[in-house]
């Protein structure tokens, strides 16, 4: 029979072999995920004539399930390795990162236009590669659940009446329900239909990493007005 886990040095090994079981599944998971992807797009490409009209629609169907399958699978190897890794602070200029990350959203083939109020000169402590990768999960909020075919306006900043001191990323887009706010951090949870595209993930990553740091994470929305999210690093 199994002795039961008490000791600390058993729960935190516990938790590495956890960890590096969800990192070994999601790796191996998207190299199969990728293949029927390919295969599928072999498939439309050079043997769609083959098919009818229902062939072709399930075929679709096939190709589209199996690269949001895949979408989720690298969001949950992002969650898993910020979740492994280890904290290097160094001082970071965060206002450079936000604007870097925008730039980089306006790069993307076909992203409509993006209006950006970066406020300059925020700066804060923590592990740049990790805060980087919560910043650019709360950018692509921002700019994915914009209204669609209007310009996306995202605004960064800190203030200092937020519950003793926070930086925050502001939208203008659609908002959602605020009624169920202990669902907004955890993996998976959507909170708008297919018409906006991702799997519930970069929040979740997003508060994992602030978590990591000590600190706290939370959000104000209403529907049709925008979200904000705000956050604050520990000491």
């Amino acid at each position: 029979m199994d002795k039961p886990i008490g000791s600390e040095k058993e729960l935190e090994e516990l938790r590495k072999e956890m960890q590096s079981f969800s990192y070994s599944i999601s790796h191996d998971f998207q190299a199969p995920v990728r293949r029927i992807i390919g295969m599928g797009q072999i498939l439309k490409e050079d043997h769609s004539q083959g098919l009818d009209d229902k062939g072709r629609k399930y075929l679709d169907i096939i190709v589209a399930e199996a690269t949001r399958m895949n979408e989720m699978i690298g969001d949950l190897l992002i969650w898993s390795r910020a979740n492994a890794s280890a904290i290097s602070k160094k001082e970071m200029d965060l206002s450079r990162m936000v604007k870097d990350l925008i730039d980089e959203q306006r790069s993307r083939s076909g992203a409509p236009e993006i209006v950006s109020n970066v406020c300059s000169g925020l700066r804060a402590e923590g592990d740049p590669a990790l805060i980087e990768t919560a910043l650019r999960e709360l950018v692509d909020n921002a700019v994915k659940f914009s209204d669609p075919g209007k310009a996306r306006t995202i605004e960064f900043g800190h203030d200092p009446s937020a519950d003793g001191g926070a930086f925050f990323i502001r939208d203008e887009g659609v908002g959602f329900d605020m009624s169920h706010p202990e669902r907004l951090f955890k993996p998976f949870q959507r909170f708008h239909g297919a018409e906006f595209p991702g799997d519930g993930m970069g929040l979740a990553i997003a508060s994992l990493v602030i978590r990591k740091h000590g600190g706290r994470i939370w959000a104000r929305s209403d529907p049709g007005k925008g979200t904000t999210i705000f956050f604050a690093l520990g000491p």
